[in-house]
């Protein structure tokens, strides 16, 4: 494969890890013949692997990988450094190592998530350390505070408070913090600092977190935004066909505002009657397909109705059911576990979209199913039949007691972040 499938790293990780020493004669193996090939990520890949099994000898042979003069290869190394399973501590010793010398934007970037992907609660001081003064390389402070903000300890947590500050080097740390403890403290300094001169994109971070940990002054204050907004549009004759999803909406979204449930029902029901109801597959971007799962992961009011509505309405896009199904299980409804197999089982066309709905399906059921003994996943393509693999896991659900679990963090996704 020309890219990395995390989900599927994952699963060849977990069945080499219950076979344990047995398996490694077969990685070994399997490194000698991808060290001949020229791209050198298909040895990387193997090396995680290797490292979940044989955590000492993976780590150190990723450390090499991570230390070498190409950066794109030493990025990409950390990243799986992250996600390999290895003990977080190995993880965090190979991070301390090379993150206080490491100079190279996207490969302290990949270390930074690395450690935090690890739970590598080590490294927290020297990522805290380095973002206080200013000693991050260029373009990497925005993966710093992620990772700053995932490792942060209950002190760091309350300290966090008091970077709320346009000008403070652990602004967008302590605004990622009050997402993840859902700190309703953070919420005047958050609508502060939303209204001083910030970027865009630190303010659609600011948003996020008011969803997460806003009340009624966030409600009342995205509201007059909103509607100040719509009057200007009015006023200058601008009609908005199809737009970006709004972070505003969103946030509103998930502290339970009614007009923007109505509008997240619309948006993955074509049925529903009104202007609102007009998103069809030629405006649905992918940000607006994932609206469903959040209506799940976020546990919005009325939320499974709306999903089980969307996962049984054909007329509705296949990748959108399938993010339908995946925000079911984020409530620990089994409807969508067998709804994400049904729509593998049930494949018979690749509409615009539907490749993507078939990954989603299939990543669904492995992220949120614990089960060592589940079906192995399959990577899909445009060519794939993918029929088999959804029968696999019908008839595995039908005789199997699930133990549910939920995805690590999505770093790549800030939508999705808490």
């Amino acid at each position: 494969m020309d890219h990395t499938d995390w989900t599927l790293l994952c699963n060849v990780g977990e069945k080499a890890a219950a076979r344990a020493s047995a398996a490694i004669p077969l990685v070994d193996a399997e490194l000698a013949a991808a060290a001949k090939k020229d791209d050198p990520r298909f040895r990387i890949r193997l090396l995680g692997i290797l490292a979940r099994i044989e955590p000492t000898r993976g780590t150190e042979q990723l450390a090499a990988a991570i230390a070498a003069d190409n950066d794109g290869v030493a990025a990409f190394a950390a990243r799986i450094l992250g996600r390999c399973g290895a003990p977080a501590d190995r993880i965090g010793a190979v991070v301390m190592a090379r993150l206080l010398v490491e100079s190279r934007s996207n490969v302290a970037s990949a270390l930074a998530l690395a450690a935090c992907e690890a739970g590598a609660i080590g490294t927290t001081r020297p990522l805290l350390d380095r973002l206080r003064s200013g000693s991050v390389p260029r373009g990497s402070k925005h993966w710093f505070s992620i990772a700053l903000a995932q490792l942060a300890d209950r002190d760091l947590q309350a300290e966090s408070l008091g970077w709320l500050k346009p000008r403070s080097s652990l602004c967008e740390a302590a605004v990622l913090i009050a997402r993840r403890t859902r700190d309703a403290r953070a919420e005047v300094p958050l609508l502060e600092l939303l209204a001083a001169d910030v970027d865009e994109k630190l303010a659609t971070c600011i948003l996020q977190s008011l969803g997460a940990c806003g009340g009624a002054a966030t409600r009342a204050a995205l509201r007059s935004s909103l509607a100040m907004e719509a009057r200007t549009f009015a006023t200058a004759g601008i009609q908005v066909a199809s737009s970006p999803l709004d972070a505003r909406q969103l946030a509103l979204l998930r502290l339970g505002d009614p007009k923007q449930v109505a509008w997240a029902r619309a948006t993955i029901s074509p049925r529903v009657e009104g202007a609102d109801a007009k998103t069809t597959i030629d405006v649905m971007t992918s940000s607006k397909a994932r609206v469903p799962e959040l209506l799940g992961k976020w546990n919005v009011t009325g939320a499974a109705d709306a999903l089980v509505a969307c996962l049984a309405n054909k007329d509705v896009a296949t990748w959108v059911r399938a993010y339908a199904a995946r925000g079911l299980c984020w409530l620990h409804d089994g409807r969508g576990l067998a709804g994400a197999a049904e729509l593998l089982a049930g494949e018979t066309t690749r509409e615009f979209g539907g490749d993507r709905g078939l990954m989603v399906a299939q990543q669904t059921l492995h992220e949120f199913v614990a089960n060592a003994d589940r079906p192995d996943y399959v990577p899909i393509d445009a060519a794939s039949k993918v029929s088999g693999v959804g029968k696999a896991w019908l008839g595995w659900l039908g005789k199997h007691q699930v133990t549910w679990r939920d995805p690590r963090q999505d770093t790549d996704e800030p939508l999705l972040f808490y």
